[in-house]
């Protein structure tokens, strides 16, 4: 609407933040890490990307950690080196595998129990509401039957810290660049914020002699990104989508 005013210039930059998915691990339909490693790889996030921007004019690399930007010093694509990538085949491969047969429906059973969940989406924001019924139609093409309840948002954080999903989105800005400071948060099993239930007492042993033992930035960050995919490999529970635009319009 602006960008043809004279004398306006428009700085786009990467949001220092992150947009994530969680699974919970608690619930039978995600017990199975094959079952969680399968949801993830039927998620087609550029399309997600192209919602959520839809107009903006804006791009950013693949966001590859929770712990550090691909603009930082140090970074690697852990998402990546995990094996994570959009792959409808290979996840419809785990899912035969782990037992899941498709029905009359399209949709997985096993045991009797539908591969049916649900994914909480608080508001009436109409993108929001689109980037559900995306995922909602990506995770069809796998058998997995993804149903979207609308709630108020007031309710975000009893329903998000009482686990009443089996899916659930949100987003956390962060406050400083050195991300591996935060990893336990991230990925320890007495998180407050990852609530996959997919932490271990092997994992957190893992994050205080690999990264917290660190004593230079250097060390800390080398230790932290050789620890996530690791972590990821073993866990499925919580992965990152992207992190988005800052957008200004401001003189020249």
């Amino acid at each position: 609407q602006v960008k043809d005013v004279d004398g306006t210039v428009i700085r786009r930059a990467q949001q220092t933040a992150k947009t994530v998915l969680m699974v919970d691990s608690d619930k039978p339909q995600f017990e199975d890490i094959d079952v969680r490693k399968a949801f993830f790889m039927g998620i087609n996030i550029d399309q997600q990307k192209q919602i959520a921007w839809n107009g903006l004019g804006y791009e950013e690399p693949a966001l590859g950690s929770l712990n550090m930007y691909s603009f930082q010093d140090g970074y690697v694509d852990a998402y990546a080196e995990a094996g994570l990538k959009f792959d409808a085949d290979g996840a419809n491969k785990l899912l035969d595998d782990a037992g899941w047969a498709v029905g009359d429906d399209g949709i997985r059973e096993k045991d009797g129990v539908k591969l049916s969940v649900t994914y909480p989406v608080f508001g009436s924001d109409p993108t929001q509401e689109a980037l559900a019924k995306s995922l909602q139609a990506q995770q069809k093409e796998i058998g997995i039957d993804v149903t979207i309840d609308v709630r108020a948002s007031s309710d975000f954080s009893d329903d998000f810290t009482s686990k009443n999903w089996d899916i659930v989105g949100l987003r956390f800005t962060d406050s400083d660049p050195f991300g591996p400071a935060w990893m336990s948060q991230l990925y320890g099993s007495d998180s407050g914020l990852n609530l996959s239930g997919t932490g271990s007492e092997e994992i957190d042993e893992k994050l205080a002699s690999d990264v917290e033992s660190q004593t230079d930035a250097e060390s800390w960050t080398a230790a932290a990104m050789k620890l996530e995919p690791e972590i990821l490999e073993e866990t499925w529970g919580v992965i990152g989508l992207y992190s988005g635009p800052s957008i200004y319009a401001v003189k020249e």
